[in-house]
């Protein structure tokens, strides 16, 4: 399998675009004004995780996570311009090592490709159980949280679907970026059902539903179906 690499649109770095103007240090009993700063961002990250697990996005205040996390709104607004900025942040890097833990299963099944596709799926969908709800606000909850959470959502999607992409391809031709997308998006929609469901169903049927689904990118052996065509209408 190839080497990951997301490539960002000019939207999605907008989004995850995290300033590199130069800082100027101060150090206080030790440590400087920015290491304080960044513990507390930090503190605040940890403290909203803690409460999306039980509040949700949607009824999560500043002041909640500002409770949570022992420090006043104050410092909030030092590190996030408001509560969808802390939301983003955290989503992104959700995606992000997701992405990377799917990646590394991968590449660890060998070079079997149906063997690439199972471990991958097995290690997204086995993940969801184990933080309910945190799976609930980030796989089912995120995508209608705001229009900057949805270009997250779509990164999140093209990524996945390039990932299989690569393992059924096996080198051949690559299948539509259309195609990868539909195909992602039924892989997450099962992750969605599932988590709905209230994990009711065995992972391991879970996992053999996404199969079937991924399998749609295999091209290296597989000829494609060419459909009748509808007769033109005068």
């Amino acid at each position: 399998m190839e080497d990951f690499h997301v490539e960002y649109g000019p939207s999605l770095c907008q989004v995850l675009y995290v300033s590199a103007k130069p800082v100027t240090v101060r150090r206080y009993r030790g440590s400087s004004a920015e290491d304080r700063r960044l513990q507390r961002r930090e503190r605040l990250l940890d403290a909203a995780s803690r409460v999306y697990r039980t509040r949700g996005y949607h009824s999560t205040t500043v002041k909640a996570v500002c409770d949570a996390a022992g420090l006043t709104e104050r410092y909030f607004y030092e590190s996030f311009a408001n509560s969808e900025a802390l939301f983003l942040t955290l989503y992104r890097d959700v995606c992000v090592k997701a992405l990377e833990r799917i990646r590394v299963a991968g590449e660890s099944a060998g070079k079997d490709p149906a063997a690439q596709a199972r471990a991958m799926l097995s290690a997204y969908y086995a993940n969801l159980p184990n933080r309910p709800a945190c799976s609930r606000v980030f796989v089912v909850e995120a995508f209608h949280v705001s229009p900057a959470a949805r270009e997250i959502w779509r990164f999140w999607q093209e990524s996945l679907g390039d990932l299989f992409a690569r393992a059924w391809s096996r080198g051949g031709p690559r299948p539509s970026p259309e195609l990868r997308r539909a195909v992602a998006g039924a892989i997450i929609y099962i992750a969605i059902d599932w988590i709905e469901d209230g994990f009711s169903r065995p992972v391991q049927s879970v996992i053999e539903t996404g199969m079937q689904i991924s399998a749609v990118l295999q091209t290296s052996t597989k000829s494609i179906i060419e459909f009748p065509r509808l007769p033109e209408t005068a």
